[in-house]
């Protein structure tokens, strides 16, 4: 869809910054559809708080407009504070637009497909695993799927291609009988049908079925309900593996998922100790000296076996040499470090954990730049 961009232009000053971007959906009412609009009206409201009408009318308007002249998405508008920052401020952080351009810069097009399907990340790396895995994509795969819950009654379901925790559940066949298990193999394949249609991202039915990890209790304490994952991001230059800004998600209340996106309290780690080294922080602004639940202090927590799991995650990244952006979630099993899942397109979250923008940090590392102009130019 081609956009209508004609006359835009970076600004510092808030009342310009609306009334680009009421002239962009004005000139744009194909793009800004009553749907994309709702959705973003309610992210706006859930995010702020603020049920004036008004008041949400100014967001989504300058949320329209960090979103063309930085590459913002409505959660990053409001997590890294944008509002109130100047535009050379807000250029200074890496937003999810810019994040795609890094990942085209240093991902084979070619071979993202084993980091966008987890079930080929997990055939390409099975040892690292350390559980079984399976994939169903049709009625066929019933011999496949009744033989892995005789062996895991418990387990946990996720569409293949899709992030962000999307689809991601528990799931159990406890005493069921044997028409409750094909009944129960039909819903997962209904379940992969509607993730198709729900989510643009979803290419097919297909659901990846995980055996549970059972975390080792030195991590499980700080939220024994979840599996509480390091994200460990490789970046590959030359012949260099980097371990760039590592930090653990921890789980909270009664959610079984543990990722930023659904308020997981996240907090940064010092790369050489393993030791945690910021408070526990949640896109929503919230800042904790301790767990929320557990009590358990962030700051100075040291993760175990931290030599292990960096020796661990730079060999897999050298296993796969044309990917060189790699945002790993690995987990502390009673087996030893494994793989949770890998993701090509990591968010910077980094950024509000440690409370600080990275973009001049980062293409220090990777010795590229972003190039010049709006990320849609390029």
């Amino acid at each position: 869809m081609k956009m209508n961009l004609d006359g835009f232009y970076r600004s510092d000053n808030v009342s310009e910054r609306i009334k680009l971007g009421r002239e962009i959906v004005r000139n744009n009412p194909d793009f800004y559809s009553d749907k994309v609009r709702h959705e973003i009206y309610d992210s706006l409201e859930k995010k702020s708080g603020n049920t004036d009408s008004n008041a949400l009318e100014d967001l989504f308007y300058h949320s329209i407009y960090c979103y063309w002249a930085n590459g913002a998405i409505t959660d990053e508008f409001f997590y890294y504070s944008f509002a109130e920052k100047s535009d050379q401020e807000i250029r200074k952080y890496i937003t999810t637009r810019e994040k795609l351009m890094y990942v085209k810069h240093l991902d084979s097009k070619d071979d993202l497909y084993i980091l966008n399907d987890k079930y080929e990340t997990y055939k390409k790396l099975p040892l690292y695993y350390k559980r079984d895995v399976i994939c169903i994509y049709n009625e066929d795969d019933y011999p496949i799927f009744k033989q892995f819950v005789e062996a895991h009654q418990e387990f946990v379901v996720k569409p293949k291609n899709l992030g962000r925790a999307r689809g991601v559940h528990y799931a159990s066949v406890k005493d069921f009988s044997e028409e409750q298990i094909r009944l129960f193999f039909e819903d997962l394949l209904y379940e992969g049908m509607q993730n198709e249609k729900k989510y643009k991202e979803s290419i097919d039915n297909s659901v990846v079925l995980e055996e549970l990890i059972d975390e080792d209790p030195l991590l499980a304490q700080f939220h024994p309900g979840s599996v509480n994952a390091l994200r460990i991001t490789s970046v590959l230059v030359g012949d260099k593996v980097n371990i760039w800004r590592p930090w653990i998600k921890t789980g909270r209340g009664d959610n079984f998922v543990t990722a930023a996106f659904v308020g997981s309290p996240c907090a940064g780690i010092d790369v050489e100790t393993g030791r945690i080294n910021t408070h526990g922080r949640t896109e929503n602004g919230e800042d904790f000296e301790k767990h929320p639940d557990s009590g358990v202090q962030f700051i100075g927590f040291q993760i175990p076996q931290w030599e292990g799991l960096v020796t661990m995650v730079k060999e897999m990244a050298l296993q796969l040499p044309t990917l060189r952006y790699i945002g790993w979630d690995i987990v502390l099993s009673k087996k030893g470090w494994c793989v949770m899942e890998a993701n090509d397109k990591a968010e910077f979250v980094h950024q509000f954990i440690w409370e600080e923008p990275m973009k001049d940090e980062f293409e220090q590392l990777i010795q590229w730049k972003l190039p010049d102009g709006f990320w849609w130019e390029n």
